[in-house]
């Protein structure tokens, strides 16, 4: 490359991380004044916390997660592990809310960054801004319940997920059955995640049918082999 290229990147290397950091920073503060430093009451928290207090208390650790609205139906026991180890770590819900709210601030500059590789700054910050709107306006980030941690998973989801599509990569392709593995035990309604892990499959530029069959073979071990009895 040329002397005059090779000045030049590392100021716009600079710039780069430069704008990462602002985004994170951003929809850090953006969520934090919209979802405040304390979780609201809520019944699906009341419920979680009883289960989690007996696990710990009793070792009466329960292998099927909390009733979903549909009668007999359940969700994963993923969300109970993670307030389980939270609590066993000795962090509270108000400390548990600050994390989900650095995670959530966290999936923005992934999707961001995403984004603005494909599309551009300006449909980057866009995707920043709306990420941060639908989370804490839609997903309400203001409660403590099991999807939480869902818009960071879905944004490390979109992330190796078009890296496994673009390369058409085996690895990057368990990844991302692995990551929708994990979203389908924290909320029954990620089970859907496995059409998007075909998906991601078919926009690879080879290889389409053989990954599909191993993200999808992939996904479903692994959902049953995390919440077996849901």
């Amino acid at each position: 490359s040329s002397p005059s290229r090779v000045r030049q990147h590392p100021a716009g290397t600079t710039l780069s991380w430069f704008a990462v950091a602002a985004t994170f920073a951003a929809a850090l503060f953006a969520i934090h004044r919209l979802s405040g430093a304390s979780p609201i009451v809520w019944l699906d928290t009341v419920n979680d916390q009883r289960d989690v207090q007996q696990c710990l208390a009793r070792s009466a650790c329960t292998t099927l997660g909390e009733a979903t609205s549909v009668n007999g139906l359940h969700h994963g026991v993923g969300w109970l592990n993670l307030l389980a180890l939270a609590a066993f770590a000795g962090l509270g819900l108000d400390g548990l809310h600050t994390v989900f709210q650095t995670l959530t601030a966290l999936g923005a500059m992934l999707v961001a960054s995403e984004v603005c590789r494909a599309g551009g700054r300006l449909a980057g910050a866009f995707a920043a801004v709306s990420f941060v709107a639908w989370t804490t306006f839609v997903e309400n980030q203001q409660a403590l319940n099991n999807t939480r941690a869902l818009p960071f998973l879905g944004a490390v989801f979109l992330v190796v997920g078009t890296r496994a599509a673009e390369r058409s990569s085996y690895a990057g392709m368990v990844l991302t059955a692995l990551v929708a593995a994990l979203m389908t035990s924290i909320h029954v309604g990620c089970t859907l995640a496995a059409v998007s892990v075909v998906g991601v499959a078919l926009l690879a530029p080879r290889n389409r049918l053989l990954l599909a069959t191993m993200g999808i073979l992939v996904f479903a071990v692994a959902a049953f082999a995390i919440g077996p009895a849901s």
